[in-house]
């Protein structure tokens, strides 16, 4: 059978009437049905040809293969029929008539394919049916022309192509010149079936996939009662809006869809490859085909928000019939794919990986042109004005998230209103309450502007930390492994970890797995979001990653204890603590984690409760609150913005430093993401609940707080010098004796080694003078020695030098000339808010 013309053959418009009888292809035999395309005075272009196969097993619907048979003129002038189509712009369906109906205000009614145009010339007898030529990924292959100031009703599948046809379609009309754009929603038709003038209703999920108007006319749907239920559905029928704005850049041009030349074939045995050989005795092109692999559908290009990172996006289905959408980057065909053929059989495409196999299927993918673009991205999160999960994005544009083989942990399972009972058992519970609002925050730092950050949940083994992680943690997802990450990795792990919860929700249990030795940097990565600046084997520096996300930590050691565990001797900043804070978990009440039992023995059967329900109902809320969020996107900078700024003026004391207002934002966040949560209805809380938990907690972690007046830098100052002397002492300071003059060599006691300065007492204490060596090299030792000496002279616990100079000229035993010293006033040891188990250093910023 011809498949192919050699290419001396040129394709022969309009078809003459004394065209050779179409021939059978010989692999399908005889079309099933078969529609002839025409130009606008009626003569035939080209013909196409339906071929029915038996439904697969599980199928809805019985399987077709849809292929254009076109008249081709060999080089000694003879015609033959050849398995081929137009080149593009094509022609529409029915063009002929649409050109006869031009001067009226019939409506044009547009389908998916040409069976469905049939049945819709009997639903709709005043308007004229039409379809773009090669089904539903060919919209931008066909001249609109024709249609420009008509009247357009587009009448889709009832499938996600559908849609996508419904928006190809519309957009080429209004680019056209179309007068009016209508797109028919088939959704409710489709659960209503006719036995007689009696309706049969059918629920939505007994309604077959890619329900169209032949299936409608086969339910019984007639154009009476087609017209009588628009009528009473005026909401079925949406309008587009005519006055888009231009593309801020000028569109791509039209480029062969699908399958070029019909160098493949895509049917429900799989992908094959066309392989032609010119006969020259016959002179005919003989076909024969090799099977490549398993249905594999490209759908479209794929790229990134920054038309980067190009790929293509493929959809099948694995053996047992579940459906898969795969991005594949065009990048990681480069050197044989062999990741890519992993990939795609470890998701369960049929395939045999033999190298002619391999390199067939590299060619299916890298010559296919779909006409489709959809955005994608190499993480979860915000896109524009779309938010983007692994399978599901909620917004304005679909938006495909594909982190790879990565275990994301985004899964769904049980039902939301399961959830929503087991998350009213934190009424009243304020730790349960803010870890739950606390899960929400993630998606409103962008929109919002607020920094990135964590709450640490500090305190003994058994009190709940754990359960107050998982349930956070079941409102993103769950599964097998849960949603919870272990603090044991490295930095590179945790990078990972952090790129996979961008904008969402990272939850990390018990800090003291961490290594000590890379904590403090880790912390650090979290809440800048940013990756470690990496170069490729060119030494050229590579994009780095960033994210932005809330961390939720649980352990029994703070922060500033888990980075001191370190061998080497590790010192916590006093940025870690406001990067990270440490909340108490114990709520006081002698329950753990709980104040409310909400009727339950004891809290570990309510926290036994919660371990069991949140593992198996989880994913939902998340979902939920996106839905709501891109639905009504100002209603976080109503809601949430203002009371963030009423919290901080509430909650914090009167003259607190920076940082704790800082601190107070973030606990402003967390409540307003609770209550943001309450009023879309994800939370069944009363409206103030989430409030009244972050103001506990955060009254809970001010307590904790030394001197909340000062920043921590200023009390880590001044811990830092009062800790050197309280260890040293009278060990390496000598004592000058008062009762002779400072000069006389009998005025001190015996040499202390390692001499850091010397002791005076004085009517109010001891004055310490450190040396300045002794000063920068040991008690200052990794921080600013002139910025810890000003933060002392500013709070009246260091005596100035001549001209407000830090160091000041004293007397010292074997000095003929006074030296400078750091004078320390006799108050140093006694200055407020010290606490002798706590550690840390200030802040390098």
């Amino acid at each position: 059978m011809n498949a192919m013309p050699p290419v001396e053959a040129t394709l022969v418009t309009p078809i003459p009437a004394g065209a050779p009888p179409r021939p059978d292809h010989a692999r399908l035999g005889s079309p099933s049905r078969s529609w002839t395309y025409v130009d606008a005075q009626g003569e035939p272009l080209v013909v196409i040809c339906r071929f029915d196969r038996p439904a697969r097993e599980g199928a809805a619907k019985p399987g077709k293969e849809i292929l254009p048979l076109s008249l081709w003129r060999q080089p000694d002038g003879t015609l033959e029929w050849r398995w081929k189509g137009l080149e593009a712009p094509r022609p529409l369906y029915n063009l002929h008539r649409i050109a006869a109906t031009q001067e009226s205000d019939a409506w044009i009614v547009i389908t998916e394919g040409e069976k469905a145009a049939e049945e819709a010339a009997d639903l709709f007898p005043d308007g004229v049916a039409t379809t773009p030529m090669n089904g539903a990924n060919a919209a931008a292959q066909t001249d609109w022309a024709p249609l420009r100031g008509r009247n357009c009703l587009i009448v889709p599948d009832l499938d996600e192509p559908g849609r996508k046809f419904a928006e190809t379609v519309a957009a080429r009309l209004r680019e056209a010149g179309a007068a009016r754009i209508r797109i028919l929603d088939l959704s409710e038709i489709a659960r209503i079936s006719w036995q007689g003038d009696r309706e049969q209703h059918r629920s939505p999920d007994a309604v077959p996939q890619g329900y169209d108007l032949a299936d409608a006319a086969a339910d019984g749907w007639t154009a009476e009662r087609l017209q009588a239920a628009l009528a009473a559905s005026r909401h079925l029928l949406q309008e587009i809006e005519l006055s888009a704005a231009e593309p801020a850049v000028s569109p791509l041009p039209a480029v062969p869809s699908g399958l070029p030349q019909a160098t493949f074939i895509l049917d429900e045995d799989g992908v094959w490859k066309v392989v032609q050989t010119y006969d020259k005795k016959a002179k005919e092109t003989v076909e024969e085909l090799v099977w490549v692999c398993g249905p594999l559908r490209i759908v479209g290009y794929s790229r990134d928000p920054q038309t980067r990172d190009w790929g293509r996006l493929v959809a099948f289905e694995d053996p047992d019939g579940h459906p898969k959408r795969l991005v594949i980057p065009a990048q990681s065909l480069a050197g044989g794919g062999t990741e890519v053929f992993k990939r795609l059989m470890s998701h369960g495409l049929t395939f045999v990986p033999t190298r002619k196999s391999c390199e067939l299927l590299m060619e299916y993918l890298l010559v296919s042109t779909p006409d489709l673009r959809i955005t994608q991205t190499r993480m979860p999160g915000w896109v524009g004005e779309t938010f983007a999960l692994p399978g599901i994005s909620f917004g304005p544009d679909e938006v495909i998230c594909d982190l790879g083989e990565i275990d994301h942990r985004y899964a769904v399972s049980g039902c939301i209103e399961t959830w929503r009972k087991t998350a009213a058992l934190a009424i009243g519970n304020s730790r349960l309450a803010f870890a739950l609002s606390a899960a929400f925050a993630g998606p409103l730092l962008r929109p919002l502007g607020q920094e990135a950050g964590g709450v640490h949940f500090v305190g003994s083994m058994g009190d709940g930390k754990t359960t107050l992680a998982e349930m956070a943690g079941s409102v993103w997802g769950g599964g097998r492994a849960g949603y919870i990450r272990s603090w044991q990795g490295s930095e590179s792990g945790h990078e990972g970890a952090a790129v996979a919860t961008n904008d969402t929700l990272l939850v990390l249990d018990e800090i003291g797995q961490a290594d000590p030795a890379l904590l403090g940097p880790i912390v650090y990565m979290h809440h800048n979001g940013s990756g470690k600046n990496r170069a490729d084997t060119d030494g050229r520096l590579k994009d780095s990653t960033s994210w932005k996300c809330l961390l939720l930590s649980t352990g029994e050691k703070t922060v500033a204890q888990a980075i001191a565990d370190s061998p080497r001797g590790g010192r916590a900043m006093a940025g870690h603590a406001v990067r990270l804070l440490d909340i108490p978990s114990d709520a006081g009440a002698g329950l753990g984690v709980f104040e409310e039992l909400h009727g339950f023995e004891s809290s570990r059967e309510l926290a036994l409760h919660l371990h069991h329900m949140g593992g198996q109902h989880y994913g939902h809320a998340a979902r939920a609150f996106l839905t709501r969020l891109t639905d009504e996107p100002d209603e976080a900078s109503n809601l949430v913005g203002p009371l963030i700024k009423e919290f901080v003026a509430q909650a914090c004391p009167p003259g607190a430093s920076r940082q704790v207002q800082r601190a107070a934002a973030r606990f402003g966040l967390i409540a307003g993401a609770g209550e943001l949560a309450i009023s879309f209805g994800v939370l069944p809380w009363p409206t103030g609940e989430a409030l009244r938990a972050a103001d506990r907690c955060f009254r809970d972690w001010l307590a904790s707080q030394a001197n909340p007046e000062h920043s921590r830098e200023h009390v880590e100052a001044i811990r830092t010098v009062q800790r050197f002397i309280s260890l040293h002492g009278a060990a390496r300071f000598e004592e000058i004796r008062p009762r002779k003059a400072e000069h006389d060599p009998e005025a001190f006691e015996r040499p202390v080694s390692n001499r850091a300065g010397y002791r005076k007492p004085v009517a109010e204490g001891v004055e310490y003078n450190v040396l300045p060596e002794v000063w920068r090299g040991e008690i200052c030792k990794g921080l600013d020695p002139e910025k810890v000496a000003r933060i002392l002279q500013q709070s009246g616990l260091l005596e100035p030098g001549e001209a407000g100079r830090l160091q000041k000229k004293v007397r010292l035993p074997d000095h003929a000339q006074p030296v400078r010293c750091y004078v320390l006033k006799p108050g140093i040891l006694s200055w407020p808010g010290t606490d002798e188990d706590d550690t840390g250093d200030p802040e390098q910023e």
